[in-house]
């Protein structure tokens, strides 16, 4: 026995001095603003990664800087953006991760003092710590807003938020996790402006090390980083538990634990934790923090610029999309010892989650079957009879999850909603006849079914459209989507998939989904209430999902793939058509030659006629599914828009700084910043135009027309275009400004390819403004046959691959559907005139 003791010991011993040891700096005292390393720490994971962390807090004896750790290769330590400012002099720094995708600096001001923007600001005590390197985010704002001691005076910070509370201040640099607990404690109504809002989209907490501890120990580094992960995932899925852990160990500060809650709540917001984000870098904003830091610092040259972007640029660790799961030991315990883990459906809802052939499918039964192969164990389903019955078993622990339960708010007390892993619209069917709605308050007077059993989702469409006639329908979305061809409805609201599924399935060629409302809850797994561990096992598998997997998934039942059903009906049709064509062939045996022609010409003409009907029903399915597909098209635009702006932002900076004056230079970026805000509007403009929450707001035609001139102006010269504007009566216009533009400029392109098809040398747009808008040109005119057409969608009299023919289709629709307005068209003696009357 006394050699197995001494055997444990000398085991125990070797093992602690394999750890590697290693510190970690704090930037600031003890508080959850550092509480996924305590985590980390606590539960293990440091020691798991091979890591014997000691976690220092500063002090007026230990203050913490960086030359700290660039000279400790076992050293790590957390700053903010600063930090790559620090890089960008030559410190030798290995930026890891952020903790805080936003920074949390704020201005905090007391709601009595009437602030309500930066503009108040003038004349008003603001409290800044200028001295304080890290603190860029002050110097960077009185710079951004041009305010300096004639406008507003700067009195060094106390770090006291009592100097607001007594009024020795009106204005209080604050972390917006902190100051205002204590104003909101003490009953103070106080507002504040956000860092993000005032444009200055900074890092908030950022984990580094030195380059010569990476270089030298990468396994390390990395290890660090995982541990690091794993903590702050923890830290934020149980809040509760980690507040008690620092209260118990690490509250230096004596705070209290609403004060803890309050802290984690506000940190979790700009964490990116929620949307997948968090511990990664993204290269557009660094390049907005590099241009920012080059404004305000005169020592940095263009080749400090170029180095950062070189060492961002090959480091792909900076931008981190590691989506491998890592469980503690308590987690994969608790995988070892379930045998599988269960859930309960009744009837279900197509294409969500419902039961055929014997197997339960849909878009929640693809996101389990991925989440058994990242956590290997296999998701079994029990068909129920009603959802009462299932509600039970998950109330007697018989099974252990839900599939989909709304996010927030969590209407069932026995369950605990994961983080999200769907999110839809709330959409409305109509027949696929109906013209298209701007604004559904004009459907007061009619019925509008909502499905009796989605109960959590009617609450809400009711709560947000309180004023409108809403039916409830017993049976499926498939019986509520039939009442709307029967005419017993005018539409139907529900979520986005599954009436794009049963549409699809079963009424193709009749319905069509009239447009988007708004955006629903998040939906979630619901895990019984008291199972954490295989919460946090759920909630690890949803946040390794990249967007391309929940994509695909979306995309897969986006379209249905199962036999269509061939309805009764349908065969009554068939069968008549067969019978018709059969009578048709005999009777053709005893007409006339001559008789057989007409009724040839006749159905031609129908068949041309169906064609026609056909092209504007299409035109309107594509109408309705646009807003949403300008969505997507908006996200993947505005990163490279965003990336070019912020480097012509970067060239501004060098020609002020150096003083350097190139008018060529100057125009030629005024144009590049000219035209990708042009290309960012346009797909705001034409976005809005199918959402009716937009304001329609006062512009003056003529200055609206000058800013569509300075839009197009370098490529109407380029092509030796000259456009002549004479204003006789200036009007204002109470309308959509944006997508005014976007129909000048149809009108406007719509000219020039005139010019280059009909050859026309002397080029030459009139554009007059009396009252009304004209825009005459000299390009040919139209074909006296086909001007009549032209507003039609799909006809173009350009070259296949020179036009679609839905530019002055969708200029007219602007016009007179949105603007309440009329365009027209007219022919001239060497061109067309076209107006626009509002």
């Amino acid at each position: 026995m006394k050699y197995i003791v001494i055997l444990i010991v000398l085991t125990t011993l070797s093992f602690s001095k394999n750890l590697d040891k290693v510190n970690l700096y704090l930037k600031w005292k003890h508080q959850f603003q550092f509480a996924g390393f305590y985590i980390a720490k606590e539960k293990g994971f440091f020691e798991e990664e091979g890591l014997d962390v000691n976690i220092i807090e500063p002090s007026s004896n230990n203050p913490i800087n960086i030359d700290k750790i660039l000279n400790e290769e076992n050293s790590f330590g957390i700053s903010d953006s600063s930090l790559i400012n620090s890089v960008m002099h030559g410190e030798k720094l290995s930026l890891i991760m952020p903790i805080l995708q936003e920074t949390p600096f704020t201005f905090l001001f007391l709601k009595s003092s009437n602030i309500k923007s930066v503009n108040d600001f003038k004349n008003k005590r603001i409290m800044l710590d200028l001295n304080n390197k890290e603190n860029a985010f002050a110097k960077l704002f009185l710079n951004k807003f041009n305010i300096n001691e004639k406008n507003i005076k700067v009195i060094p910070s106390s770090y006291d938020v009592q100097d607001l509370i007594n009024k020795k201040v009106d204005i209080f640099n604050a972390y917006i996790s902190n100051e205002p607990y204590r104003l909101k404690e003490e009953g103070i109504e106080y507002e504040y402006l956000k860092s993000s809002s005032l444009g200055m989209n900074f890092y908030g907490d950022i984990l580094f090390t030195s380059i010569k501890n990476e270089k030298n120990n990468p396994k390390r580094v990395k290890s660090f980083f995982n541990a690091t992960m794993k903590g702050w995932q923890y830290a934020f899925t149980h809040i509760d538990e980690t507040i008690k852990l620092i209260l118990e160990k690490y509250n230096t500060q004596g705070f209290s634990y609403s004060k803890y809650l309050f802290e984690a709540n506000s940190l979790k917001e700009l964490s990116g934790i929620k949307d997948g984000t968090f511990g990664k870098f993204n290269f557009t904003k660094i390049n907005q923090i590099i241009s920012s830091y080059f404004l305000i610092d005169k020592k940095l040259t263009l080749r400090d610029i170029n180095n950062l972007h070189i060492d961002f640029l090959l480091n792909e660790r900076f931008f981190i999309d590691d989506k491998s799961i890592v469980f503690n030991k308590k987690e994969l315990e608790y995988l070892e010892k379930k045998d599988k883990i269960t859930f309960c459906v009744s009837k279900g809802i197509e294409p969500m989650v419902f039961y055929k052939n014997g197997e339960f499918k849909g878009i929640s039964i693809d996101f389990f079957k991925m989440i058994e192969k990242k956590i290997n164990k296999k998701i079994q389903g029990i068909l129920t009879l009603t959802p009462e019955e299932c509600d039970t078993l998950l109330k007697e622990k018989k099974v252990d999850l839900k599939p989909l339960i709304l996010t927030d708010p969590n209407a069932y007390s026995f369950l605990k909603p994961t983080l999200p892993y769907y999110n839809g619209y709330l959409v409305l069917a109509t027949k696929i006849s109906q013209p298209y709605l701007l604004d559904i308050s004009q459907l007061e007077d009619k019925q509008l079914g909502l499905l009796k059993d989605t109960e959590k989702i009617n609450t809400l469409i009711k709560k947000r459209f309180p004023n409108l006639n809403f039916v409830e329908i017993n049976g499926t979305v498939e019986n509520a989507l039939e009442l709307i061809r029967k005419d017993e409805i005018y539409g139907f609201l529900g979520v986005s998939d599954i009436i794009s599924y049963n549409i699809q399935k079963y009424f193709t060629h009749e319905l069509k989904i009239m447009k988007r409302l708004s955006d629903l809850k998040d939906g979630s797994i619901g895990v019984v209430k008291d199972d954490y561990i295989l919460h946090s096992i759920l909630n690890k598998a949803i946040l390794s999902f990249s967007d391309r997997e929940k994509r695909d998934i979306k995309n897969k039942w986006a379209y249905v793939k199962e036999e269509t059903i061939i309805k009764k009906e349908y065969l009554i049709n068939i069968f008549f058509i067969i019978f018709i064509i059969i009578l048709a062939f005999f009777y053709k045996q005893y007409v006339l030659h001559k008789s057989n022609k007409q009724l040839k010409i006749k159905v031609n003409e129908e068949v041309k006629k169906n064609r026609e009907k056909d092209k504007i029903l299409f035109q309107q399915m594509k109408l309705a599914s646009m807003g949403e597909m300008l969505n997507n098209i908006a996200h993947q635009w505005r990163e490279p828009l965003n990336v070019i702006n912020s480097n012509v932002a970067v060239i501004d900076s060098i020609f002020s700084k150096y003083k350097i004056e190139d008018k060529k230079l100057e125009n030629t970026l005024t144009q590049i910043e000219s035209q990708t805000k042009y290309m960012s509007d346009t797909i705001d403009s034409f976005r809005t135009f199918f959402y009716p929450s937009k304001e329609k707001k006062e512009f003056i035609l003529s200055k609206t027309i000058e800013h569509v001139l300075r839009i197009i102006k370098f490529d109407y010269e380029k092509s030796n275009i000259q456009i002549n504007t004479k204003i006789l009566n200036d009007k204002k216009i109470n309308g959509y400004k944006g997508e005014y533009i976007q129909t000048v400029i149809a009108i406007l392109h719509n000219s020039k390819d005139a010019f280059i098809l009909n050859g026309i040398k002397d080029r030459r747009i009139d554009i007059c403004i009396d009252n009304m808008l004209t825009i005459e040109d000299n390009a040919g005119g139209i074909d006296d046959k086909l001007i009549d057409r032209i507003f039609e969608p799909y006809f173009t009299t350009k070259y296949k691959n020179k036009g679609t023919g839905t530019g002055l289709y969708m200029a007219k629709m602007i016009i007179e559907n949105s603007m309440n307005g009329t365009l027209s068209v007219e022919q001239k003696k060497d061109g067309t005139k076209f107006k626009i009357i509002i």
